[in-house]
């Protein structure tokens, strides 16, 4: 992402696939008050997620999803809720 004054930065957040919608939306979620969600918030944004699947032994595959869209900050008790079954754990 890039902030108000031109810097690129890159955050880890702990992300899941919301299926809820017609459109399937990428949930992220942030510790209150994060300099993320202020920074990102109604703008366009890119997300990569990168991963492998197997054990340590072949075959294993490895795979990248790249996303891009604009992002949105729910606070709303509502909205909040609705979210609650994506279930976006933290570490």
């Amino acid at each position: 992402m890039v902030d108000d004054d031109g810097r690129v930065d890159i955050f880890p957040v702990n992300h899941a696939v919301d299926h809820a919608d017609v459109h399937d939306s990428l949930v992220l979620r942030t510790a209150d008050g994060a300099e993320l969600r202020a920074s990102t918030s109604g703008r366009d944004i890119a997300y990569e997620v990168d991963g492998v699947t197997g054990s340590r032994s072949w075959p294993r595959t490895a795979w990248s999803v790249v996303l891009r869209g604009r992002a949105e900050t729910i606070t709303d008790l509502a909205g909040l809720s609705a979210l609650r079954p994506v279930a976006v754990a933290p570490w």
